[in-house]
């Protein structure tokens, strides 16, 4: 029936869109408005639009979409997403606040609301919210460390040191886990800096540096910037330079985030200096990019692997370069036949790339290229 026929629909785009098929799904929700004008087609073609940079494009969608139906909550959530995504912070903390008044019990809508506020400056706000999303998540699947994190951070911005740590210690209760150590440690390290205890700041600091030296695991890019924060702030330019200039080599064409790397830097006096290292490090992650794309292109596969192996060592969370190294070694083994080791590089990469990005379309389509590969050499 025709129920069953939408929802079916509805399913089959969804799971497009998850597997990173942007192409498919687009093409499945286009069909979808063009017989019926859906809210959760226009939703879905907005994250498609989200997803493949058309910031724009999404923020027009999701404002008609509210605009025809204004309890749809979950296009107030992705607006102000994409609002934060071009750097509109005030307008998505204004799109939150609606959202909230509407429905005021969701731990991530809360989290969300904390952190623009945070990013504002509105203090008081900040804490409202990311206490009601510790409280409302005490008890869900849904609980998440960053809001611990967020209003530690309010705590000692509002110059209550005692109770910042406080909340990293029931953070560190509630969640037993590497990444939310590291992310608690950088918080911790500032909360110290901001009340001038800044022997106990290097201390953290130094413990930092230490876990992370020991650690194979890389921080996601929020943890690196915090720490990095605490790293300037404690005086370890160097490290902090390195870990930023890293951040801007992964992901050289994500624009929020170096904003955000730039905001960093200003906010240690190195305004200037910052646009220079930002600027510089974009440069060389496109040029060694490019270099490898150029070698592919003419047919120097073994240079060009060659070339790519060593870009994935400088940047080894640039998902393009991770899914280009792989397309590469598949390329090559297409052509002269299955190699073990240049097979299991390849396996490396596009796993290290589905952890940063899951569901990327390139990561089914080349794991099942390796995939054939691996049958014919064993076959033969």
């Amino acid at each position: 029936d025709k129920a069953n026929a939408a929802d079916l629909q509805r399913l089959r785009c969804q799971l497009l869109l998850t597997s990173g098929d942007l192409d498919q799904a687009r093409q499945g929700y286009a069909a979808v408005l063009a017989t019926r004008d859906t809210p959760w087609a226009r939703l879905g073609m907005a994250k498609v639009l989200y997803q493949s940079g058309d910031f724009t494009g999404a923020k027009q969608m999701l404002k008609a979409t509210i605009g025809d139906n204004s309890a749809f909550l979950e296009a107030y959530d992705w607006l102000a997403k994409t609002l934060q995504a071009t750097g509109e912070i005030e307008a998505a903390g204004e799109i939150l606040e609606r959202a909230a008044r509407l429905s005021p019990n969701s731990v991530l809508r809360q989290k969300s609301l904390g952190e623009v506020a945070l990013k504002l400056g509105n203090l008081d706000g900040a804490e409202r919210a990311f206490r009601k999303s510790v409280s409302l998540g005490e008890h869900s699947v849904m609980k998440t460390p960053d809001a611990y994190l967020g209003l530690a951070k309010t705590c000692s911005a509002k110059q209550s040191p005692d109770e910042a740590l406080r909340v990293l210690g029931n953070l560190n209760k509630t969640f037993d886990r590497e990444d939310v150590r590291l992310k608690s440690l950088a918080v911790e390290g500032q909360v110290h800096h901001q009340s001038g205890n800044t022997a106990q700041a290097a201390k953290t600091a130094k413990e930092l540096g230490e876990k992370m030296a020991a650690s194979a695991a890389r921080p996601d890019s929020e943890t690196a910037l915090e720490i990095a924060r605490l790293m300037l702030a404690t005086g370890d330019r160097e490290n902090a330079v390195s870990l930023l200039q890293g951040e801007v080599k992964n992901s050289p064409d994500n624009t929020a985030l170096l904003a955000e790397i730039q905001g960093v830097f200003a906010a240690a006096n190195m305004a200037e200096e910052g646009v220079t290292l930002v600027a510089a490090s974009r440069k060389e992650a496109i040029e060694m990019m490019n270099r490898g794309a150029l070698l592919a292109r003419d047919g120097k596969l073994d240079e060009a692997i060659v070339w790519m192996r060593n870009a994935c060592q400088a940047m080894p969370a640039n998902v393009r370069v991770l899914f280009n190294f792989a397309h590469v070694i598949v390329t090559r083994m297409q052509q002269s036949g299955l190699d073990a080791e240049l097979a299991a590089e390849a396996r490396a990469s596009l796993e290290t790339a589905n952890v940063l990005t899951p569901g990327d379309r390139r990561f089914g389509l080349l794991s099942s290229a390796l995939d054939k590969l691996e049958a014919s050499g064993k076959a033969s």
